[in-house]
């Protein structure tokens, strides 16, 4: 159950992402240099190069130590996106918070599939189920807030669930 909780976040996170933040730029960064995809180009190319990386810094730190990295990493990289006028700080927070995400669910699904309490069919149905409803759930979300709060204010989610991610990856860790 919590390694599902943490796919939720990383998986929600991933979808806001990957649905919104070129409109972010679209709207809020109409004057910038660089095509409206420069943001999800970033954050794409992030999630690549994790991906193939994730494995053997995993192995070296530990997934404990990567998951509550991953967690700190979406926060940071969002908050730039956020916070900071500067396109070039904006992209450079994109490409943090893909770095963040990328790892999240493949060392989520092989510590669900190296647990000993439940089968590991089961286990990884259960946390991909789980983490899913969240990709789907994260774009939706994301629309719904904006339509109140403004789509700029909406992303903050995304701080939100990292920081949470982070901080249910230490748990999980200390409870091991």
């Amino acid at each position: 159950i919590t390694l599902s909780f943490i796919a939720f976040c990383g998986m929600l996170c991933e979808g806001a992402m990957a649905d919104w933040i070129s409109l972010y730029f679209k709207e809020y960064y109409t004057d910038s240099p660089f095509p409206i995809t420069i943001g999800f180009s970033f954050f794409a190319a992030a999630m690549v190069l994790g991906r193939f990386i994730g494995d053997k810094i995993s192995l070296k730190y530990g997934v404990s130590t990567i998951l509550i990295l991953n967690g700190i990493l979406i926060s940071l990289g969002m908050l730039l996106t956020l916070l900071f006028p500067s396109i070039y700080i904006k992209i450079a927070g994109c490409f943090l918070t893909g770095i963040g995400i990328s790892t999240i669910v493949p060392l989520i699904y092989s510590q669900a599939g190296n647990q000993k309490e439940i089968m590991p069919s089961i286990a990884i149905a259960g946390v991909s189920t789980i983490a899913y409803i969240g990709f789907l759930l994260g774009p939706v979300l994301i629309g719904y807030l904006s339509d109140f709060i403004g789509l700029d204010k909406a992303l903050y989610l995304i701080v939100v669930l990292g920081f949470l991610a982070a901080f249910i990856s230490k748990t999980w860790a200390n409870s091991k």
